[in-house]
């Protein structure tokens, strides 16, 4: 008689093996050597993302937000730091927002892998990437094009709305700044496909 586990059918679980299956599909994520080990970093992330997104996507976000009754337990009984607790409570709540706004499920593991190229989510440990710049003292300055994205909802204010699907230039930023610079914008910008794309939007 085969073993069976009541963990295995339950809802977080079966969303993580399918973000597991989904993270695939970006090798950039998974042969970047500070991604190894997946706790902590853009790994760990793109599973809480996904899995929120997705679970929201299913049902509806209430539903979804009581998962994060998970990473309180996690704190009371010592399995995660206060701070390890916040991080998945955050990508949670960003899975969520993106789970709420994508209009096809298959969409879902883009846009959580977008997020994350563009630092939306929160990691504790520290690419190297980011090291380095550390180390430098310094950011390096953003350059080419960008595609505006919004969560496509009520609470997007109707300037930002316009701005939807169109292309900017980092060295250009349209009136009151980029993708989310403004108090409480939760816009983001899609890196922009020059193939992909004619008309560039933002250059006077």
């Amino acid at each position: 008689m085969s073993n069976f586990n009541l963990n295995d059918y339950h809802p977080l679980e079966v969303y993580r093996r399918e973000s597991n299956k989904e993270m695939k599909k970006y090798p950039d994520l998974l042969e970047n050597p500070d991604n190894h080990k997946g706790i902590d970093d853009d790994y760990d992330a793109f599973r809480h993302i996904y899995s929120s997104a997705a679970f929201t996507f299913d049902t509806f976000s209430t539903l979804a937000a009581a998962a994060d009754l998970r990473e309180y337990g996690e704190v009371l009984v010592g399995n995660h730091t206060p701070e390890q607790a916040n991080m998945d409570l955050h990508n949670n709540r960003l899975g969520r927002e993106i789970g709420r706004s994508v209009q096809k499920r298959e969409d879902i593991s883009y846009r959580v892998y977008s997020a994350i190229k563009q630092n939306r989510h929160i990691r504790l440990k520290p690419s190297q990437a980011q090291k380095d710049k550390k180390v430098a003292g310094e950011e390096p300055k953003k350059t080419g094009h960008y595609i505006w994205r919004t969560m496509r909802d009520g609470d997007v204010r109707s300037a930002h709305s316009s701005r939807e699907g169109q292309v900017f230039s980092w060295d250009n930023p349209p009136e009151g700044g980029h993708p989310g610079e403004a108090h409480g914008c939760r816009c983001w910008a899609e890196p922009y496909e020059p193939d992909g794309l004619k008309k560039v939007f933002g250059e006077g």
